[in-house]
């Protein structure tokens, strides 16, 4: 199993630390997923799409409020001795391809005071 982390942030701080988990077998077929670095030629998503000709057919997410853990406080760069009383949004996705094979499962923990958003189109 692969596991790549990243951090994003703006200007006000960290906006969310992100963990992905990847089958090993796409790491062999495609060995920039092991390293740290941001990926170049596109996502995770599609240069595994790309390279076994399998694109993902549906995701999977969930959405969650947590208190804040010594160990999420390490993640978000906060003092995990005195963490921040209010909750985080913990956001779950699993990416499964056209064979119905999971390609990658997420997990997204947004910062303190971060508002998450998402918007879609409605078909009449």
């Amino acid at each position: 199993m692969i596991r790549r982390s990243r951090v994003y942030r703006d200007r006000h701080g960290i906006v969310a630390h992100s963990t992905s988990w990847i089958p090993a077998r796409y790491g062999k077929l495609i060995p920039q997923l092991a390293e740290s670095e941001r990926l170049t030629g596109g996502t995770s998503l599609q240069l595994i799409a790309q390279v076994t000709g399998h694109p993902i057919s549906h995701r999977i997410d969930t959405a969650s409020a947590r208190l804040v853990t010594p160990e999420y406080a390490q993640l978000l760069e906060l003092d995990p001795e005195h963490p921040p009383t209010e909750p985080v949004v913990v956001m779950t996705a699993k990416f499964v391809n056209s064979e119905g094979s999971t390609v990658e499962y997420g997990v997204d923990l947004g910062g303190p005071g971060r508002t998450w958003r998402t918007e879609s189109e409605v078909s009449p």
